[in-house]
């Protein structure tokens, strides 16, 4: 017998069994897959990010009196309502493994100051909100900053975990030893867990209109909430909202800086100040690493550094 070469010559909905074989194994969480197979994503299919659902029946009727034979009209109507189908995860708690989880992951950040967007490495936009809340909660300037800053590198997550790691136990706030103080591991959980909260607010880009999440609000964390931010993102924006709107989080601040420079490479014939090191301004434009623009499946993921990794605009 041929396996290749079966067909169904049935054409109702009747069910039939045939057997294969009598034992077989489960390859599942084997070497043999593990080593075989890397990629477990589905390809080919279509996001649904929610669905309808029928809620009830609603009935009613009208009746019509006049001199002509009584009117009775029935109505009947099914009442709908919309489920997200959206699941969310609980954000990590332990801190290495928070570490490890967010260096896959891809960010989106708008600067409204200088009308640019950057599409980084999510573990390092969490690492400089780290920064961002020490000069926040710092009683003057003269108070040095604890927290280890990481090294440019043009993989900006292999950068932030060889920071993070091993410095879980730097006190941030406070003094060692005291019941209240806090150190990096504490900082780096809650500022991890904000962001990534912010998926349960997110729109999708429509038109000019672009939905961000404020990244300052998940620093300081106010009272009365952080509520979800619109701004009109006129020229140039439309060419890379889709790219954009598939990270992991979508983030709007001011004067963020130059989140990517340019490595002019030894002999280029690029003279300093040259306007071409420098993502121009106000035109909305978004400068990304190509190894943080792939897709795999529905979403953007950080793929493993190999080789020339070369930024993109």
């Amino acid at each position: 017998m041929q396996p290749t070469k079966l067909r169904s010559i049935q054409r109702d909905c009747s069910k039939y069994v045939l057997g294969w074989f009598e034992q077989a194994n489960v390859m599942l969480g084997t070497s043999s897959l593990d080593t075989a197979n890397k990629r477990t994503w589905s390809n080919g299919t279509r996001s649904r990010h929610r669905t309808a659902h029928r809620e009830g029946f609603e009935g009613g009727g009208q009746i019509s009196f006049s001199l002509e034979p009584i009117n009775i009209a029935l109505q009947a109507i099914n009442t709908w309502k919309f489920h997200s189908n959206v699941q969310s995860y609980q954000a990590p708690d332990q801190y290495i493994q928070a570490i490890r989880l967010s260096s896959r992951k891809v960010a989106t950040v708008i600067d409204t100051r200088s009308k640019q967007a950057w599409l980084i490495p999510f573990l390092s936009l969490v690492l400089h909100l780290c920064h961002r809340y020490f000069q926040e909660v710092r009683l003057s300037d003269e108070v040095g900053n604890p927290i280890p800053f990481a090294e440019p590198l043009p993989d900006g997550a292999v950068s932030a975990i060889r920071t993070l790691e091993g410095k879980d136990d730097v006190v941030v706030l406070g003094r060692s030893g005291e019941p209240d103080c806090e150190n990096l591991r504490q900082l780096f959980l809650r500022i991890n867990t904000n962001l990534l909260d912010t998926s349960g607010t997110r729109e999708q880009p429509k038109g000019d209109a672009i939905c961000a999440s404020e990244l300052m609000d998940a620093v300081v964390q106010l009272a009365t909430g952080s509520v979800l931010k619109e701004l009109t993102a006129s020229g140039d924006a439309c060419a890379w909202q889709d790219l954009a709107g598939k990270a992991d989080v979508i983030g709007v601040c001011s004067g963020i800086g130059e989140a990517i420079q340019p490595i002019v490479a030894p002999g280029t014939p690029v003279r300093p100040g040259c306007e071409c090191l420098h993502l121009p301004h106000s035109l909305y434009l978004l400068a990304a690493h190509s190894k943080y623009a792939k897709l795999r499946g529905n979403f953007l993921i950080g793929v493993p550094c190999g080789g020339g990794s070369k930024p993109t605009s």
